[in-house]
């Protein structure tokens, strides 16, 4: 190996690691950002949810989502809507349930993971007078008219 090539070897070898430590901490913060919007997200919609306001809940899903599902599929019922996205297992039974956003009471936030940036899993307990659920939500972050808005996304058809 040339003089030149191990000279260019051996500066690269010793900034690479500079980079990537760089790299890590940018990719620190963004995620730190991430989870706390994710999270103040997720307080509004859990606030909604406990008021019962099926206005405001409709606002923390993704347009798109909301768009498809909501307004084509369902042809606006709300209430359709909304009860087909609170779904989950039964946690005594084992047996799978949909609850009314007026049957819930309370509703506890059991994990919030960052996928990455634009993305999180989200999992409720939620509570009805006869029943308790288990409900794994996602919701993504995208860009809407130059805003970037999280929002939920439920099943589909």
């Amino acid at each position: 190996m040339s003089l030149y090539k191990s000279l260019l070897f051996g500066i690269l070898l010793f900034f690479s690691p500079l980079f990537n430590r760089l790299n890590a901490a940018e990719y620190s913060t963004v995620s730190e950002n991430s989870f706390r919007s994710a999270q103040a997200f997720l307080v509004r919609f859990e606030n909604a949810v406990i008021n019962h306001d099926e206005q405001a809940v409709l606002t923390f899903f993704d347009e798109t989502y909301k768009t498809e599902q909501h307004d084509q599929f369902l042809k606006g019922n709300t209430e359709q809507f909304l009860k087909n996205f609170f779904c989950g297992n039964t946690v005594k039974l084992a047996t799978y349930s949909c609850l009314s956003l007026n049957e819930i009471k309370k509703m506890k936030r059991v994990s919030l993971d960052l996928m990455d940036e634009n993305e999180c899993v989200v999992q409720y307990k939620v509570k009805a007078n006869d029943r308790m659920i288990m409900l794994y939500v996602a919701i993504f972050r995208k860009t809407y008219n130059g805003l970037a808005k999280w929002g939920f996304v439920g099943a589909v058809g």
